[in-house]
């Protein structure tokens, strides 16, 4: 089966786990798991087919997962993880300080455009992610996103005229004789994001906002860009967890640890001392009202858009039992003791 998020993506590396005779508590079922690197997603279909592997875990492309579910012999599911995708807006850009503009930017945008466009297609109960700390399936969420439930170009116009930006001869938003334009940055090697930024493109321009398509390499965008604030916007996926705490860092005042995926050059002190508070709440239901106050400020302040939350999808040959995915980073490999085969004859269920 293809490697989990840490095993080294050279083709052809493999790890194998085996059963520890001397552990303690219920020994595995399966004498052992192979962890295997394949070179491309594109490859996980044929070896599925031929028994080359019998689990694959892949980030979620719609022609990857058609494919594997036409196979017979394999067993697929589609789930929802922590991770969400969206939109940062560099407030570094002479454009993008401005709040008007971000809210702007927010409002053209149709969300649920891009779901049936894109990963609605693998997965039909997602929806707009309306939260910053928390995902749509997540105990806390809330729906703080009042004002930007889909795409409204002509709210976004008025927005830009409200700003003192005027339309110029070529039908896009100015100011100062500057015309509004944009880098979209986004990583090339995901084909969903890179249908999802010309369809952002399109839907920017009909509010007389100009984008540049400027699409990279993930380990560019990730590695590099985003650090270094080399993007007026990104679009990316925010990789966020079950503890609201942990997703802190993007919206804390950037220069210190804390705050060192703050891409965006963000601060608002009131945010910042909500954050210390829910450090030192005991109670979890204080807390997660202390998070949504933080999140409907990040809306105020339109920080970020949330577009909506990450698929999952697992696949593997039928006849293995108890195979489940997990939302957090584990993924389906949480419960790896627990897999086994179904009895000859049994029908197998994962």
């Amino acid at each position: 089966m293809p490697r989990p998020a840490n095993l080294s993506d050279t083709p052809g590396q493999q790890i194998v786990l085996a059963r520890n005779p001397r552990y303690w508590g219920p020994p595995a079922h399966l004498d052992t798991i192979v962890l295997r690197s394949l070179a491309d997603q594109a490859q996980y279909p044929a070896a599925l087919q031929s028994g080359a592997v019998e689990l694959v875990y892949p980030a979620p492309r719609v022609d990857l997962v058609q494919q594997i579910k036409q196979i017979r012999t394999v067993a697929s599911s589609t789930g929802l993880g922590f991770s969400f995708e969206h939109l940062d807006f560099n407030q570094r850009n002479t454009f993008l300080k401005l709040l008007p503009v971000r809210q702007a930017i927010a409002k053209a945008i149709d969300r649920q455009q891009l779901i049936t466009a894109g990963v609605g297609q693998m997965n039909r109960v997602i929806k707009p992610d309306n939260n910053h700390l928390y995902v749509n399936s997540q105990q806390g969420y809330q729906d703080n996103g009042a004002g930007y439930e889909q795409g409204d170009p002509a709210g976004a116009r008025k927005l830009l005229s409200g700003a003192g930006f005027t339309v110029g001869p070529d039908g896009y938003f100015q100011l100062g004789g500057a015309t509004l334009e944009l880098r979209l940055t986004t990583t090339s090697d995901d084909p969903l994001r890179v249908a999802s930024e010309g369809l952002i493109g399109e839907q920017l321009k009909r509010a007389g906002i100009k984008v540049d398509p400027a699409s990279t390499s993930s380990t560019t965008l990730l590695a590099k860009d985003l650090p270094a604030g080399n993007f007026d916007l990104a679009l990316f996926s925010r990789v966020s967890s079950a503890f609201p705490s942990d997703n802190a860092a993007p919206y804390e005042t950037s220069g210190g640890a804390s705050g060192a995926s703050n891409f965006d050059a963000y601060s608002n002190p009131k945010v910042d001392n909500l954050f210390q508070q829910t450090n030192s709440e005991l109670n979890a239901g204080k807390a997660g009202a202390i998070y949504n106050q933080i999140d409907q400020q990040l809306w105020a302040d339109m920080v970020s858009l949330p577009l909506y939350q990450d698929s999952t999808f697992l696949a593997h040959l039928r006849g293995y039992v108890n195979i489940t995915d997990n939302p957090s980073a584990s993924g389906p490999f949480w419960n790896a003791e627990q897999w086994g085969l179904a009895p000859p004859g049994a029908p197998g269920k994962s």
